[in-house]
């Protein structure tokens, strides 16, 4: 017995704008939410940044700093200066607030 035919379903182009991933890939500024002077993922990727030569501001943040490697140090994303192109987020998903 022959397998049922199968027709493809017309290509319709899909009405999705097209993302700009520039700011992803060149960000301007990064925020890392988690930062921290004792060993962790969030301060390896701001002494990472810094030992690259990241041109643009690096906001670390963690309530429990006022300074990080010569930055301030913001208590909460929201409370930083700007928004930044990328977000690091170097915290236990329950720390995270929906």
């Amino acid at each position: 017995m022959a397998p049922p035919s199968i027709e493809a379903a017309p290509v319709r182009p899909s009405p999705r704008r097209a993302i700009d991933l520039e700011p992803l890939l060149r960000p301007r500024s990064v925020a890392v939410l988690g930062a921290s002077d004792r060993p962790s993922p969030g301060r390896m990727i701001i002494e990472s940044l810094d030992r690259i030569g990241f041109p643009g501001p690096i906001y670390p943040v963690n309530p429990k700093y006022q300074t990080l490697f010569g930055r301030p140090c913001y208590p909460s994303v929201a409370d930083l200066p700007e928004a930044v192109d990328v977000l690091a987020v170097c915290v236990n998903h329950a720390r995270v607030p929906r």
